[in-house]
């Protein structure tokens, strides 16, 4: 019997234990906080479309959106003929195509374990392979967390034509960043809260989540005590308690600013549930729609789901005369709204729901 195989028996449903490390609390890298991820798979912004452009089976989808663009107010006519037989101009729809291209991954650069290494550990075999599956988990699940925050802030929009352009408080800067201010010569705003909440409704992103960088956290955690959640783990509780959820995350401050974390804690990411979604593909089922197993004596590829995130890794084990090696693979993006889905003229014009704001104090 291989190795693999020896594992396997002694671990015959490793999500199961993975799942359950997780429940207990004791799972590597529980501690860091990621909320973006957290909210990309929360209910309160999953889709439809996740499953209709990835829904597994090995296969690559493009997904084209077809959609129409609501009318503007300059079309309409008054004192006209009433009835009218007249026909109105037919503006078509517009489409855009989402495609996920395979070969850009994110891979774990593995463990290997021999026969020797088994014998001179305590732990039994499926507890010692656990834990190493956890510290590769660990490592991918982060760095997942640094792509699709990447991802996200180069997906920002614009807000609704209703600012001034300019770098004053309640302006629209050059960069699309709606400025607001948490503190005047040393005192605190009162207004910054009320002013980024506003404007976010104002752009039709109806119940926001705010991403935002330490000065802004700052400011809230002063401004309303229990406002902001540090680790998005309850994201419904802030959107019923608040109309919005306010969450520092480390990996889109660095994405606001421009890869140096420092640039940009005055700064925040809107998002409206549902405007960005994740999308995954696991290569591994590919064998399933032939008939072919996805394991043998010597070899398994097969997909492991991550307990902490909707996170979902290939994983291929392989047995070389006794010399085991192990490692992940994720492969997936961001997609977010056409920017084109209002009509030129429309006050939402480049509104993709999602957009930045700037904190600016004097």
């Amino acid at each position: 019997m291989s190795a693999i195989s020896t594992i396997l028996t002694s671990c015959p449903d490793l999500q199961y234990m993975l799942d359950d490390v997780w429940t207990a609390g004791e799972m590597i890298g529980a501690d860091e906080r990621m909320p973006f991820a957290q909210f990309m798979c929360s209910p309160e912004n999953r889709q439809g479309i996740t499953t209709a452009i990835s829904p597994g089976g090995g296969k690559v989808r493009n997904v084209q959106v077809v959609y129409m663009q609501r009318k503007t107010e300059d079309l309409l006519n008054t004192n006209q003929p009433n009835p009218n037989c007249g026909v109105g101009e037919d503006p078509g729809d517009l489409s855009t195509t989402y495609t996920l291209n395979t070969d850009v991954n994110i891979q774990s650069d593995g463990f290997a374990l021999d026969a020797s290494m088994l014998e001179d550990v305590c732990r039994d075999n499926g507890r010692l392979f656990t834990e190493l599956m956890q510290r590769e988990m660990d490592v991918l699940r982060r760095g997942v967390a640094t792509e699709i925050a990447t991802q996200a802030v180069a997906l920002s929009g614009g807000w609704a034509d209703l600012f001034t352009p300019g770098n004053a408080v309640g302006n629209v800067n050059a960069s699309n960043q709606f400025v607001i201010q948490t503190v005047t010569s040393g005192v605190m705003s009162t207004t910054g809260w009320n002013s980024a909440y506003n404007a976010a409704v104002d752009s039709g992103f109806g119940t926001p989540a705010m991403f935002v960088g330490t000065t802004i956290r700052e400011y809230y955690q002063k401004s309303l005590a229990g406002c902001c959640n540090t680790n998005g783990l309850d994201i419904r509780a802030l959107f019923d308690l608040y109309g919005f959820a306010v969450m520092h995350d480390m990996r889109i401050q660095k994405a606001l600013g421009a890869g140096t974390y420092l640039s940009g804690a005055n700064e925040g990411l809107v998002v409206k549930p549902g405007a960005l979604q994740l999308v995954q593909y696991t290569r591994s089922p590919w064998k399933g729609s032939f008939g072919m197993p996805a394991e043998a004596s010597n070899y398994y590829h097969g997909v492991i789901s991550d307990p902490m995130t909707c996170f979902e890794y290939d994983v291929t084990m392989q047995d070389n005369c006794g010399a085991i090696k192990v490692n992940l693979t994720w492969t997936g993006k961001v997609i977010g709204l056409p920017n084109d889905m209002f009509a030129t003229g429309d006050i939402y014009e480049g509104i993709t729901g999602v957009a930045q704001i700037l904190a600016t104090n004097t």
